[in-house]
């Protein structure tokens, strides 16, 4: 046994069989403030994911982006990630900064605009013949 080995078994031995209790996670229920918060979020990075996916397939279809900065895939890809994460963690802030409807409006409205971008480049796919 080495001597990393001994020193593992020997905290081991030294170390309690249970393990100290915990408080219980909050849970966020329909009538919580929080509830808002947390849906406007899952809201903004779902709008974030379709306007990603719905750009691609677009592409995909032979139809080209209208930006010259966001011809690349990857500078397109890397934007829309940052831009999502950004507003996610920008109105967390704010909303731990004790501005929680603030924070829920503007999740609410970036989420709107990229469900927005998603919905046109849904109808330009659907223009498309293929």
């Amino acid at each position: 046994m080495t001597l990393l080995g001994a020193v593992c078994c020997l905290a081991a031995v030294g170390a309690p069989t249970c393990a100290p209790p915990t408080a219980p996670a909050a849970k966020v229920s329909a009538s919580s403030p929080h509830f808002a918060f947390t849906a406007a979020g899952v809201f903004l990075l779902s709008a974030a994911a379709a306007d990603q996916v719905t750009t691609e397939v677009s592409l995909a279809r032979g139809n080209r982006e209208l930006n010259p900065l966001m011809r690349a895939r990857a500078v397109r890809v890397s934007a829309g990630a940052a831009a999502a994460v950004a507003a996610h963690l920008a109105t967390r802030a704010l909303h731990r900064r004790g501005h929680p409807r603030l924070a829920t409006v503007l999740r609410f409205t970036a989420g709107g605009l990229f469900a927005a971008t998603a919905a046109r480049n849904l109808w330009v796919i659907s223009r498309t013949t293929r």
